[in-house]
């Protein structure tokens, strides 16, 4: 076991310990708290942003579709973290707060293995594979591995899709937003 090793473990302990603290419905909800209130903040700019405007409270147009981002994206923020606290205080009453938390730990397991998993993959492309670093490494090519036990139960359409990013990526394509 060499430095890298220890490196990937610490990860995936990290990522272990925080999902297990936390519990699964706070790390879901926070995602979607956070990606919901970015799509309702995009979705409903405009209309606060006018209203700010129509009552006076704004006179800017620009400044008031931002205002308007910022008070969407919070209140679903907002909105949906008090929904997860809901349900993680229903989960504590009914002595099932344990459940989250040992399935919290797991989604931590296999964030830090997904988060390991780029690493492994950053430091192949900086320094190569025939690196000592990454050749001696115990823990690498089981993170690789677990990783494709990963993507193999993930939808046959997320294959597609990771393809039409690597070719946008690689300019072989352009993006066709209609």
């Amino acid at each position: 076991m060499n430095l890298f090793d220890i490196l990937l473990l610490c990860i995936i302990l990290i990522c272990f310990a925080t999902g297990l603290r936390s519990g699964l419905i706070r790390q879901v909800f926070s995602l979607a708290a956070i990606i919901g209130g970015i799509a309702l903040g995009f979705f409903f700019h405009e209309s606060l942003g006018n209203l700010l405007l129509e009552k006076n409270i704004i006179a800017e147009p620009e400044i008031s579709n931002i205002l308007g981002f910022l008070i969407a994206a919070c209140s679903a923020y907002i909105l949906i973290h008090y929904l997860s606290r809901f349900l993680r205080d229903v989960m504590e009453k009914i002595n099932m707060g344990w459940i989250d938390h040992l399935l919290g730990g797991a989604m931590g397991f296999i964030i830090g293995l997904l988060l390991c998993y780029l690493v492994v993959v950053g430091v192949k492309q900086f320094v190569g594979e025939d690196s000592p670093f990454v050749k001696n490494s115990v823990l690498a090519p089981k993170v690789v591995t677990g990783y494709h036990i990963l993507r193999e139960q993930a939808p046959d359409n997320l294959d597609k899709s990771l393809e039409k990013f690597q070719e946008l990526r690689e300019g072989k394509e352009e993006p066709d937003f209609e």
